[in-house]
């Protein structure tokens, strides 16, 4: 249950996260330096399998081991290792 409720947050603010940066701070930049490689629409399919498993990632590898220790440093660290 533990997993499933950081996975849910997780998921939740990493989309309100990467909607704000990607609608309001980097589309502008993204079109002027590398317009041409991006599609007229984006692929929503393929960017929605990529949150489900990056969010995965990100619970297994940086939110539980922070969980287990009970130190939201642990969970810094680990999650910028992730990049």
């Amino acid at each position: 249950m533990q997993f499933l409720t950081a996975y849910i947050s997780g998921l939740i603010a990493f989309l309100v996260i990467d909607f704000i940066w990607l609608k309001y701070v980097a589309l502008s930049f993204y079109r002027s330096q590398i317009g041409h490689l991006m599609l007229d629409k984006p692929n929503l399919a393929i960017a929605g399998l990529f949150y489900l498993f990056y969010v995965v990632g990100v619970v297994v590898l940086a939110v539980n081991p922070a969980l287990e220790k009970g130190q939201w440093t642990t969970a810094l660290l680990y999650g910028g290792l992730l990049g």
